[in-house]
């Protein structure tokens, strides 16, 4: 198994010889009572980031001078993530060797830390932090350990005894949906884009739960709404003080998607919670293998096919665009055929079919909404949604059309045609984001 050292050397080892002789002479013999050295148990989410402290118990007069630590860990479920700004995964702040030189080294699946000083250890707390990134390929339920391999502890070359405690990641979360996370000391009341609503005590929204778990280990129940079958659209956030928050406590507001997350407030005072809610544009279309319609209600950044499409490009087929006003149509293959492709980006106000190998999961790069209406032409037209709302279609039709009109509207996951006025058809009652519909326009 290959070992990166990153300094730990022959140099080091030199260095704390030489101290540990010297303080052998200046530094009467002390009778050593065990220690304790811990790591703790850990709840996390796909891809998130979270911080390992390893901590000891109180280590006054043991003469602690030389610390080595090997620790292993499950490298399918996280991995150490340097940090921006300190380009190292090593944390030092908050710990009680703050001062102290060290030298860390990463094997595959484990890493080692060597810390030294002049002057013995004092007191307890956090001997160091290791900051870690969970993969986003994990599921609910996952759990890896984090097990003591070496845990070390010299004074002037005479061993320490330790007892050591091993520590632990679990996954809390990973589906197709959205994740709405507060750190506490806040509630939540989240209404979807149909104005369904889940708070702590009920939920109108289909399969949608509500969790208190200790999320960031700070002794204090965190607050995280999940929502598996969430639809495109806006979603709600009302965050409402706990009965013990005070008004210079802060709350922290993180919503995952599609292995993506977002801070919607980060270390707010509960003082400034705003009156009007947060809002969050859930951005993922879910589709089937093979035929579905869908457009989108907002900007992408990129817009070309190949990136705006990015998460499902490897499972798409085809795709193909309708000109009402010209009666052309355009298209996108993956494959090498001969004809040229003429869609070259995703664009708002525009609907598109496409087919897929497979089922996926389109999540788009959202930036600004498109508001424009679209404009009708007699006879067929094939139009998007746009609106970050789920409206009645009489609603939409009053905007959008006048005289006779009929809309057709394709359930992706069904693969059945719906249709407003009905007659003989499933009857359509709401246009929804991220959907295109056929319009048929009389004269």
């Amino acid at each position: 198994m290959k070992k990166t050292t990153c300094g730990i050397n022959a140099s080091f080892i030199y260095i704390y010889l030489s101290i540990s002789i010297i303080l052998i002479f200046l530094i009467p013999d002390i009778s050593k009572a065990d220690i304790d050295v811990s790591m703790p148990d850990i709840k996390s989410l796909p891809g998130e980031v979270f911080i390992l402290p390893i901590s000891i118990s109180d280590a006054t007069g043991q003469g602690i001078n030389l610390i080595e630590l090997e620790v292993g860990f499950d490298p399918e479920l996280v991995y150490p993530e340097k940090s921006p700004e300190t380009d190292t995964a090593i944390v030092r702040d908050d710990t009680i060797t703050s001062d102290w030189m060290i030298a860390a080294g990463l094997g595959e699946d484990y890493f080692l830390i060597n810390m030294l000083n002049l002057s013995p250890l004092e007191g307890s707390g956090h001997l160091v932090k290791v900051r870690f990134r969970v993969r986003d390929t994990v599921k609910f339920g996952d759990m890896g350990l984090f097990n003591f391999i070496k845990a070390s502890f010299k004074a002037n070359l005479t061993e320490v005894p330790a007892h050591t405690s091993n520590g632990s990641v679990t996954i809390v979360y990973n589906t197709p949906g959205l994740l709405i996370k507060a750190l506490s000391p806040v509630d939540l009341v989240v209404t979807d884009p149909e104005g369904k609503q889940i708070n702590k005590s009920s939920t109108e929204i289909p399969a949608a739960t509500y969790v208190e778990l200790d999320m960031n280990n700070d002794g204090e129940e965190d607050d995280i709404v999940i929502i598996p079958s969430a639809i495109m659209g806006n979603y709600n956030i009302n965050v409402i003080p706990s009965s013990e928050a005070q008004d210079d406590d802060t709350y922290t507001i993180q919503v995952l998607y599609g292995n993506k997350s977002k801070f919607l407030a980060q270390d707010q005072k509960v003082a400034d919670i705003p009156v009007e809610p947060y809002i969050f544009f859930f951005p993922i279309i879910k589709l089937k293998a093979g035929w579905n319609y869908f457009s989108t209600p907002v900007y992408l950044n990129p817009s070309n096919v190949e990136d705006a499409l990015g998460t499902i490009i490897d499972k798409v087929i085809s795709i193909w665009s309708y000109n009402f006003f010209t009666g052309i149509w355009s298209s996108y293959h993956t494959d090498d055929r001969l004809i040229p492709n003429r869609i070259n980006t995703i664009d708002p106000g525009k609907s598109y079919c496409i087919q897929m190998r497979e089922d996926g999961m389109l999540v788009l790069d959202a930036g600004q909404y498109y508001n424009e209406v679209s404009n009708l032409n007699t006879g067929w037209n094939l139009v998007s949604y746009n609106s970050s709302l789920i409206q009645p279609v009489e609603q939409v039709l009053a905007v959008l059309a006048e005289g006779n009109v009929n809309v057709f509207g394709f359930d992706n996951k069904t693969g059945k045609w719906k249709i407003y006025p009905p007659f003989n058809h499933d009857i359509l009652y709401f246009m929804k984001p991220g959907n295109s519909y056929w319009i048929y326009k009389r004269d």
